[in-house]
């Protein structure tokens, strides 16, 4: 373990603030928001986190976005109800009156929203990388 001491006062200038795009500060705001008036906060921030990542993860600029909007399809149906008994202000239970375990659903249906999400985004990265202009055409070439 080392210690490292400055020699002037100059080399301990270290920036405090953090900057945040107006897009980012944008989108916390609506998360914010739609959890606090949410009737089920947790699992309505979960949704809206998981919707998120797959926008990260699966929606990159050149591509066509038909990855994300498999996802977002499979997404919606999970998520939705959520909203929806939101929107009403009751609880997700009372949404669906004659089936048991609809939370549960929602949950389980969620983490599998989140690992096809994984799983599709660790595909098309590695793709991404084992392929190379040169490596499956080659101009001029003939089966």
């Amino acid at each position: 373990m080392s210690l490292v001491v400055p020699q002037s006062a100059g080399e301990l200038h270290v920036s405090a603030h953090l900057q945040i795009g107006l897009k980012a500060a944008l989108i916390a705001t609506v998360i914010f928001i739609l959890t606090v008036i949410s009737t089920d906060p947790v699992l309505t921030f979960a949704c809206l986190i998981v919707l998120l990542a797959g926008a990260k993860l699966l929606w990159r600029s050149g591509e066509p976005p038909i990855l994300f909007a498999a996802f977002f399809l499979q997404w919606l149906q999970v998520s939705l109800a959520v909203f929806h008994a939101s929107f009403y202000g009751i609880e997700l239970p009372e949404l669906f009156k004659f089936t048991d375990g609809v939370v549960l659903a929602t949950w389980l249906s969620l983490g599998d929203c989140s690992f096809l999400l994984a799983e599709s985004a660790l595909r098309s990265a590695v793709w991404a990388t084992q392929l190379s202009p040169n490596s499956c055409w080659k101009s001029g070439s003939s089966a």
